[in-house]
Formats: structure tokens, C-alpha cells, sequence
């Protein structure tokens, strides 16, 4: 199957090199009719008897996802919930706040009558009346999968592959390469390499692990979601959270670090 991908876009003159470089990553497959799933994007979460709604300057944050953490192979029950303030690009230190991920054992699930109104301030002072955007909630299913790296992995073993195949033809395998990575990795993802919409994964791990206090390579993706159905980010945009490497491991994800790219 994989072969008869890279030879769709040209690439079977790599395929051996590039098939060394993938990583093995979860594949999200959405159904909204699977309304009992263990995991599902938008809808409201199923919390904590003491869940406080995590806030951003009085903005009450949107709910995002909520991912059994025993379908992610992690070494603990209940879920990992993400939450999202809308304002916020996580390419700011001001938006430590804006992006929020808790683990719960989700005993009690949330309804309409749950969901807190803010009172935000606003210019000179003025305050006004915020709601978390709630979307439609739909289930999720994950499945083993692969994604590849970024051309902007610092020069690394991919574009060296693709130049090396490049050399002394007029053969555009680095457009080729992109055009494979926007089919193969998929719009809701768990570890692996994200395809961040009109932004380098590189640059972009770069910085969550300066806000995280470690290098790069010590940072990796935790959760990548594309936009998909009325969950847009910016313009048809990603929204990926990383965590430390460490913390994979440990399963506490105690401090994490999103960015939303358009």
C-alpha cells in the first residue's frame, strides 16, 4: 500500500530511503454517529466531580477534544481533555493560558446547563459577556498509522534525499513530498510529525520546546488537529498541542504547549 502511495506522487525512486524516515504515529477516524466513542472532538466533556471550567482572562476556554487515554496506550485510566481559547495563537508567552490540558477519570459528563459564561475585559476597561464556542460533537476510533517529517527538518535526511534523487534531472520531488505529506498525514493525529498548515513543523517544535524549557528533539507532538467540518482554525488552519518527552513516559503532561497555525 505504501509503495503504491509514493509511486502515486513520483517518489518510488525514494520509497526505500523515505519509508526509514516515517514515524509511526494514531490515525483519528471521525464518525459523528459514534456518539458512545471513548474519544470525540467538540460536544462537551465527560469531567471530575470537582472539574473547574479552565479560564483565560475571564474568558471561559472552548472545549476541543476529549482522548481515552487507554486508547492512546497510556499508563492510566480516564481522558486527556483539550481546551482552546479562540483569541490565543500559542506563539506569544501571553498565551500560556490559552491552551489547556486536563487529565481526568470522567465520571460525570457534562450538559448544556454546564457550559460557563465569562466575563472578559475588553478595551478601556469595558467588560463584556463571553461563551466557549461548543461544536458538534463526533466520535473518534484510532488506528496505527505513519506520518513523515517536514522539509524544514534543519536540513536533515529528507531534502538530502530528495536533492540527491533531484540532481541532474528537472524532477520537482520536494513539491512531490509535500503533496504526499498533505494526503498521508491525517487531520486528526496523535504523535508522530504534525503537517501544520502554512508553518514548519521544525520552527514550530522549536518553539513549544523553548516554552517548555527543552530542546527540539526533546519536544514532541501530542495531539494535531486540521481543521475538519465547523472546527476551523484561522484560516482552515491546525491546531497541535506538544508536550515534553519525558512526560510520554510518565503520562502526566503536566505542562504542555500549543500553537494554532493558519
Amino acid at each position: 500500500m505504501e509503495d503504491v502511495r509514493l509511486a502515486d506522487y513520483g517518489l518510488e525512486s525514494v520509497g526505500r530511503e523515505l519509508s526509514a524516515l516515517r514515524v509511526d504515529c494514531l490515525s483519528g477516524k471521525m464518525n459523528a454517529a459514534w456518539q458512545d466513542s471513548a474519544s470525540w472532538l467538540g460536544g462537551l466533556p465527560c469531567v471530575d466531580a470537582d472539574f473547574v471550567w479552565p479560564t483565560n482572562a475571564g474568558r471561559p476556554l472552548s472545549f476541543v477534544a476529549q482522548l481515552s487515554a487507554r486508547e492512546l496506550g497510556l499508563a492510566h485510566d480516564g481522558a486527556l481533555l483539550f481546551f482552546h481559547d479562540k483569541e490565543c495563537t500559542g506563539f506569544k508567552k501571553a498565551d500560556a493560558m490559552g491552551f489547556r490540558l486536563l487529565r481526568q477519570r470522567a465520571v460525570r459528563q457534562l450538559g448544556t446547563a454546564d457550559v460557563p459564561t465569562g466575563n472578559a475585559r475588553r478595551f478601556l476597561g469595558f467588560r463584556s459577556r463571553s461563551v466557549p464556542t461548543v461544536w458538534r460533537r463526533i466520535g473518534l476510533k484510532f488506528q496505527t498509522a505513519f506520518s513523515y517529517p517536514s522539509l524544514g527538518e534543519a536540513e536533515t535526511e529528507v531534502l538530502r534525499v530528495l536533492r540527491d534523487a533531484e540532481a541532474g534531472t528537472d524532477l520537482d520531488l520536494q513539491q512531490a513530498y509535500v503533496d504526499l505529506c498533505q494526503s498521508v498525514n491525517p487531520p486528526v493525529q496523535v504523535r508522530g510529525v504534525a503537517s501544520p498548515c502554512n508553518a514548519d513543523e521544525a520552527f514550530v517544535r522549536e518553539h513549544c520546546g523553548a516554552q517548555l524549557g527543552v530542546a527540539p528533539l526533546e519536544c514532541e507532538l501530542l495531539f494535531a488537529l486540521q481543521s475538519v467540518n465547523d472546527m476551523v482554525w484561522g484560516d482552515s488552519g491546525s491546531l497541535c498541542w506538544y508536550a515534553r518527552r519525558d512526560d510520554f513516559v510518565r503520562a502526566s503532561f503536566e505542562s504542555t504547549w500549543a500553537v494554532m497555525t493558519s
